[in-house]
């Protein structure tokens, strides 16, 4: 067990990250034929090995916190200006919308899906700073998914409200 939190809860966010790289790694495949996508290829990939280092971090003893926490605050900030980059390519939502645009946008969602899924429990039983980097994750991934659906020419279909 580390300082982050007890076994059982780094065991399942360990676990549940596994999942997240898993379905990175299939939507990275599905982006890899088509060439407009190459960049965003190598970010999907590097944000595998994150993940895998924070998979490591939740086994280490406290004194390899600090350098990990610098670590990963640095990869939150590089991040954030993917996010920032994204947003100025997209245009503003004016109200919510429904999952889809696209095989790929499709599940590009999914993806955005689990990590939401992972990063809710993050906040409560890791570091502050593994739990920032799961929710800038989760807003790049939403913003990926509109990105390629843009790119695959697919309109975004609002969700109305049928009550």
């Amino acid at each position: 067990m580390n300082a982050t939190g007890s076994v059982c809860d780094n065991e399942i966010m360990k676990i549940n990250i596994v999942e997240l790289n898993s379905h990175i790694s299939f939507l990275n495949d599905m982006m890899m034929y088509q060439r407009t996508f190459e960049e965003k290829c190598d970010q999907l990939e590097n944000l595998q090995h994150i993940l895998y280092d924070i998979i490591t971090s939740l086994s280490f003893d406290p004194q390899y916190e600090e350098p990990f926490n610098l670590f990963l605050t640095k990869e939150t900030e590089l991040l954030q200006e993917k996010i920032n980059k994204l947003e100025k390519l997209l245009p503003h939502l004016q109200y919510t919308i429904l999952p889809g645009g696209g095989r790929i946008a499709s599940y590009a969602f999914v993806v955005y899906s689990i990590c939401r899924r992972v990063s809710f429990p993050a906040v409560s039983s890791s570091s502050s700073t593994i739990a920032t980097f799961l929710d800038r994750l989760t807003e790049y991934f939403f913003l990926l998914a509109r990105w390629l659906s843009l790119c695959e020419e697919r309109r975004y279909v609002s969700w109305i409200n049928r009550k």
